[in-house]
């Protein structure tokens, strides 16, 4: 295997950005279901001719599990730096049932300070890939597709989760509407301040 992916049409392409998003095989009639209405493919031998073309390259790898069931997934063997951060989705994931308890019984500041955190540290592993591909291009091609994988919606699960909960519990109540408001401007301004200090530090004295 070429230490550089090898040229791909934009089929290909798109397929194999899907693949990345995926953790687990996936069968052929699925596919076709999950692309078509993805608006990616809407032809049964397109998406064959472009999975032969993946198989061939052995991108993704191709199972036959009877005559009437055949699935396919990623070959994880040439995509480590997206496993190392499947790894980190598979260990969230085992943690969330016990977390999400325990964050929505934090008080809203802190949950509010933990989507915070979350999405930073996603955001700063998507920095950190960017320069990685900048130092060194060898394998540039699977660090592009772990960015992809960065957006998926785990790595923002509790942003969602809190504006989820939040507006299940505020509905109908007006004045938790403003106590939640004035806590987020609060927040909001405590990392203006932190920001202002900042580029104050760096700036030129006038």
């Amino acid at each position: 295997m070429k230490k550089d992916l090898p040229n791909l049409d934009s089929y290909c392409d798109k397929l194999l950005h899907f693949f990345t998003t995926q953790n687990d095989k996936i069968r052929f009639n699925d596919l076709y279901e999950r692309l078509d209405n993805d608006n990616i493919i809407h032809s049964k031998p397109t998406l064959s001719l472009h999975l032969k073309h993946l198989v061939k390259k052995k991108l993704i790898i191709r199972k036959v599990e009877d005559a009437q069931k055949v699935s396919y997934k990623i070959n994880h063997q040439l995509f480590e730096k997206l496993d190392s951060y499947r790894d980190v989705e598979r260990a969230a994931g085992k943690a969330l049932a016990h977390q999400t308890a325990q964050f929505f019984s934090a008080p809203i500041e802190k949950q509010i300070n933990i989507a915070l955190l979350e999405a930073c540290t996603k955001t700063l592993n998507q920095i950190k890939l960017k320069f990685e591909i900048a130092q060194d291009s060898t394998r540039s091609w699977e660090k592009s597709y772990a960015l992809d994988y960065l957006s998926s919606s785990l790595f923002q699960y509790y942003q969602d989760c809190f504006l989820e909960h939040l507006k299940e519990k505020v509905d109908k109540d007006n004045e938790q509407k403003r106590e939640i408001m004035e806590t987020l401007d609060n927040a909001l301004k405590e990392v203006q301040e932190i920001r202002e200090q900042l580029w104050a530090e760096i700036s030129p004295e006038r």
